[in-house]
């Protein structure tokens, strides 16, 4: 669930995809971030995901409790074609959309200015919640 939380995580600071804990969040890089080192972690992040390995995350792989009825949302938000399950292609893209909202200049490196406005400014939370 974790990894989940973190791949809608960098997802839900813009619009929607997420709630880190502790863990997570020792792994959010510092600094500037490339467009295409971030689109390799999320594909990264979605294989360690998939755990019955059929290309796609659905409601069965996130776990149970309050944090899986977030990912249910999650899923439910970034799932474009309404299927219940949410391919790589669709995370990508949501990801690659986020990346390029955030990426003021267009230059394709989000510095960590343009990561605080997407964030809209508020406070990374350290620790867990709940």
């Amino acid at each position: 669930m974790t990894k989940l939380a973190m791949i809608l995580g960098t997802a839900a600071a813009a619009s929607l995809f997420f709630a880190a804990d502790a863990s997570a969040q020792k792994e959010r890089p510092e600094g500037p971030i490339a467009k295409e080192d971030m689109l390799e972690k999320v594909r990264e992040r979605f294989e360690g995901m998939d755990a019955n390995a059929d290309g796609f995350i659905g409601s069965d792989e996130v776990g149970e409790g309050r944090r899986a009825r977030f990912a249910q949302r999650m899923i439910e938000a970034q799932d474009k074609n309404e299927d219940g399950f949410v391919s790589l292609e669709e995370m990508l893209a949501a990801a690659e959309a986020r990346f390029d909202r955030a990426d003021a200049d267009g230059d394709g490196i989000l510095t960590e200015e343009e990561r605080e406005a997407m964030r809209g400014d508020k406070p990374r939370r350290r620790g867990r919640r709940g």
